[in-house]
Order: structure tokens, then sequence, then C-alpha cells
């Protein structure tokens, strides 16, 4: 549950980070034109959608490459 939390917030925080096909589906549904607060519950659904594919193998080894230069590092 800390991995999947942790992913969604990385991913929230800079969907520059998403795969390019999950960016152009964000930037396919979203404005520019639109402040950040319209865009964010569309930006969340596509990147809860896409997290929940994830098998948990591939979802803890993204959460450790995104995670790596924490010095806090646990699973």
């Amino acid at each position: 549950q800390r991995i999947i939390k942790s992913l969604f917030e990385d991913y929230i925080n800079n969907y520059k980070l998403l795969p390019l096909e999950i960016r152009a589906e964000i930037d396919k549904n979203t404005s520019s034109d639109e402040d950040e607060e319209n865009n964010k519950p569309i930006k969340a659904r596509v990147i809860a959608s896409y997290i929940s594919t994830m098998s948990d193998t591939y979802a803890e080894s993204i959460y450790r490459n995104l995670n790596a230069s924490k010095d806090n590092y646990e699973l």
C-alpha cells in the first residue's frame, strides 16, 4: 500500500515520470488553458488507472527506481 501511495504521489507531482503513452493520454484529456486544479482529477484518474495495471513486481521495481536516492529506503 505504501508503494502504491508513493507512486501515485510521485506521478501526480511530476507526471513527466510516466511513460509517453500515459503522458499523451493526460495531455489529450487536459487543456493547457485550464488551471491546474481543473486538470488534477483527470490526471489522478489516468494515473490511478495506470498504477492499477501494474503487477506487484513491476510497481516495486518502479518504486525502487524513483526512490533510489532517498536515504531512508524501506519496503
